[in-house]
């Protein structure tokens, strides 16, 4: 009978469907291990990571893993910490007035004047709006800092390699604060309409952040900590380590010397560049938490100036003659790198009206969506996808030349150094790789059909035959 069939029916639709569990398990496992379990893992270890980083190229004679895993070995992994970290964990007189100086110094910069710039709209229709003084910010905080080292003679010119160790101690402390702040910021006194708890609990909050563009008094928080402070820092560490090594060796080690020199070359392109690094995904996806605020303040200067860091006490051994030729490499990563960007930059500024390698640029039109978030109104924008020069070759390719101009740095610690100096470049590939995976998620999402077009186009991700 009817009443019967409805009965068996309803209890085959109760009955549990093997699959649908298993998807079920599945998905929970993946919701715990990428909202709790990674981000936990990540904001725990990672400033531990920062320390001994910092320890084993600052405070051993000889930059030495070896030496740090006796360390561990003879006190324990806690007794290790406690001995790398509680003498400086505080900092010093002498890292505090610097860091105070250096802070300062960059936010009376921040203000200086330059042309108006625009950042994308964000999904919620908000558009950020900058001051393109990046570089006019870069020549004068590397005058400044010079003239006050090696002229007035205020202090070292080695002051960074000097006060580095319980800076780096102490910057953990206040970022880890500081990233609190903000999570707490994002919630209940937002930036701008992108903004909120992320669903997905307060550790992942504080990983990934609750406001995508926050500002403290009209300063920019990714703008101030990610360039003005972080590559600020990155770009006069090399020098300053190289003045390190001619006080302690009595002579200018090559690998060292033209390692921070390259550096400071792909860093001075970032700053002409600034306001294209301003559209990037690190800006435009990353919210303002610990992967982004604490990786600019703390991972940066630790990890980023591990391969001349390392040189100061361990030279590279290299002759002018290898150095040169391992420079040369790097320097032609940088040039392309920054070509490949400019590229894309001006195409945006000139809405595609241009040649590129001779020839007007090729482009694929598409729309996007915002959502007003006063009325819940969706708006539908107009753009264009560049498929030429190098963005018709690989669709992140410009990737390709940043790794070689990194794997130039390492290469420029020598052989005898061994993988440690490596450190950099094998956690750019990673990262670069992760980033252009991100990437391309955002733009399906936000372009859609216009992109599996653009796919089509140029079907290679980072390297034409590889990946």
């Amino acid at each position: 009978t009817l009443p019967a069939q409805s009965v068996i029916l309803a209890c085959r639709m109760m009955q549990p469907d093997k699959d649908f569990i298993d998807r079920f398990l599945a998905n929970r496992f993946v919701y715990f291990f990428t909202s709790w379990f990674v981000p936990l893992i990540l904001v725990t270890t990672c400033p531990v990571i920062s320390i001994f980083l910092s320890y084993m190229t600052t405070q051993i004679p000889h930059s030495s893993f070896t030496a740090l895993v006796q360390l561990i070995q003879n006190k324990g992994f806690l007794g290790a910490l406690k001995h790398a970290a509680y003498p400086a964990l505080w900092g010093t007189h002498e890292s505090w007035l610097f860091l105070g100086c250096f802070m300062g110094l960059a936010l009376v910069l921040y203000f200086l004047p330059g042309k108006k710039a625009y950042g994308p709209l964000t999904e919620n229709g908000h558009r950020p709006s900058y001051i393109d003084n990046g570089l006019l910010h870069c020549l004068i905080f590397n005058t400044l800092f010079f003239v006050g080292a090696l002229y007035f003679k205020w202090y070292s010119v080695t002051i960074i390699w000097d006060v580095f160790h319980p800076l780096v101690c102490s910057l953990n402390i206040i970022s880890l604060i500081f990233v609190l702040f903000l999570a707490f910021k994002g919630v209940y006194a937002p930036s701008c309409p992108d903004h909120g708890r992320t669903g997905r609990g307060f550790i992942f909050d504080y990983f990934w952040g609750t406001d995508l563009y926050a500002r403290i008094f009209d300063i920019d928080v990714k703008k101030f900590i990610n360039c003005r402070f972080s590559m600020t820092f990155w770009m006069l560490s090399g020098i300053c380590f190289t003045f390190q090594s001619i006080k302690m060796h009595d002579h200018i080690d090559p690998g060292l010397a033209l390692s921070a020199l390259s550096q400071w070359i792909y860093l001075f392109k970032f700053f002409v560049w600034e306001m294209g690094y301003m559209r990037s995904i690190d800006i435009v996806v990353d919210r303002c938490g610990f992967y982004e605020t604490w990786g600019c303040l703390v991972w940066v200067p630790c990890l980023y100036t591990l391969n001349t860091r390392w040189m100061v006490t361990s030279p590279s051994g290299l002759t002018w003659h290898q150095a040169t030729v391992i420079f040369s490499l790097g320097l032609c990563g940088v040039v392309f790198n920054f070509w490949a960007d400019r590229q894309r930059q001006v195409f945006r500024e000139k809405d595609g009206q241009l040649k590129i390698w001779g020839r007007p640029a090729a482009a694929i039109p598409c729309t996007y969506q915002t959502t007003d978030p006063d009325t819940h109104k969706a708006h539908t924008h107009n753009s264009i996808l560049l498929v030429s020069g190098f963005w018709g070759v690989a669709r992140h390719f410009q990737y390709v030349f940043e790794l070689i101009a990194a794997l130039s740095w390492c290469a420029l610690a020598g052989v005898q150094n061994g993988v440690m100096p490596y450190a950099y470049v094998i956690f750019l590939t990673i990262l670069l790789v992760h980033r252009a995976r991100r990437d391309e998620k955002k733009c399906w999402k936000k372009y859609g059909a216009s992109y599996a077009e653009y796919v089509k186009h140029v079907p290679w991700r980072v390297l034409p035959g590889v990946y």
